[in-house]
């Protein structure tokens, strides 16, 4: 395999990997099947316990059957740390199992439109591992930062595991500063110190 195309598929399969543990906040739930649908964004939004939303998609559960005797479809619209929407379908009987943060949890803006007001340290999203064996380490960086200051070391005692055993990590933060976006990776090994 050319080496620029085994990187950009090493690339990519790092971009999905951390799409799929990136948190975000439920803008939008519908349950049902074509006109027979319902908004039921409070019930969806109400069943988030500790910053996860998970359980069995059916009309008990969400509280209504608003298409009886149909094969239905719920679309949970999540909005994520860079102000993008995507919408997560899920069949009757799926299992819906979603990293949610809370409504204030993006207080600086979002990555594409940062508050130049919002003064503090917020981690945006921190992920560590190697290419496509990585874990988020988000919530937990966002719990170090004292004083508005994040100082840390790179290994796998400070990072709760090790994700890609006997491989180099590299611990990635996307987070907000001073009103500014920023991006800056870190080798296993070295010593995080931000803004």
């Amino acid at each position: 395999m050319p080496p620029l195309r085994a990187v950009l598929l090493a690339v990519c399969a790092l971009s999905l990997s951390a799409n799929s543990f990136a948190q975000c906040v439920i803008v939008r739930a519908v349950w049902g099947a074509g006109v027979g649908s319902r908004d039921v964004t409070p019930k969806v939004q109400s069943m988030v316990q500790s910053g996860v939303l998970a359980f069995k998609v059916h009309d008990v559960t969400l509280g209504v059957d608003p298409a009886v005797d149909t094969k239905k479809v719920l679309q949970i619209t999540c909005r994520d740390w860079r102000g993008r929407n995507s919408t997560r379908r899920y069949r009757d009987g799926d299992d819906v199992n979603i990293a949610v943060a809370p409504n204030d949890y993006y207080p600086g803006g979002g990555w594409n439109h940062p508050n130049p007001g919002y003064r503090d340290l917020r981690i945006m999203n921190a992920f560590y591992g190697h290419r496509d064996h990585i874990k988020d380490v988000t919530g937990q960086l966002n719990g170090m930062i004292a004083g508005g200051k994040l100082t840390l070391q790179v290994n796998n005692q400070t990072l709760g595991g090790d994700p890609a055993p006997n491989l180099a990590k590299t611990l990635t933060i996307y987070y907000l500063a001073s009103g500014r976006h920023f991006q800056r990776k870190w080798p296993e090994g070295a010593t995080v110190s931000l803004p």
